[in-house]
C-alpha cells in the first residue's frame, strides 16, 4: 500500500487484493496515517485509490465506512474502481454513502 499527499488529499493506494487479511493487516498503519495527516490538515480529503485492485471484501467496506464519517461524507472518495468491484459497492448500496467512480 502506497500514500500520496497532494494539498488537502491523503490519496491511499491499494495496490492488491483488499481481503479480510490484509484489511487486519494494513488496518492500523492505514488508522495511524489518516490520524496524522488530520492533525496537520485541517480539512482532509481522502480518497481510496483502487486503480490495482480487483478483489474487496466486507471489511474493506466497513474501513470505508470508517473513514467516510471520520473525514466527512463529502471529503471521502473511492476513484479508479473496476467493474467487478464497483457492481459490489452498488449491491450493497454504499454508492448511495460514498462517491465512487469508476476508472
Amino acid at each position: 500500500m502506497k500514500y500520496e499527499e497532494n494539498k488537502n488529499t491523503l490519496i491511499c493506494h491499494f495496490d492488491m487484493e483488499v481481503n479480510t487479511l490484509v484489511c487486519n493487516e494494513i488496518s492500523q498503519a492505514l488508522s495511524d496515517r489518516v490520524a496524522e495527516a488530520q492533525k496537520r490538515i485541517s480539512d482532509l480529503r481522502l480518497d481510496f485509490d483502487l486503480s490495482e485492485t480487483r478483489y474487496i471484501c466486507s471489511l474493506f467496506l466497513r474501513l470505508c465506512l470508517r473513514y467516510c464519517k471520520q473525514v466527512d461524507t463529502a471529503n471521502f472518495n473511492v476513484t479508479n474502481v473496476s467493474d467487478d468491484v464497483y457492481e459490489v459497492f452498488e449491491t450493497t448500496a454504499i454508492t448511495d454513502i460514498i462517491s465512487v467512480s469508476k476508472r
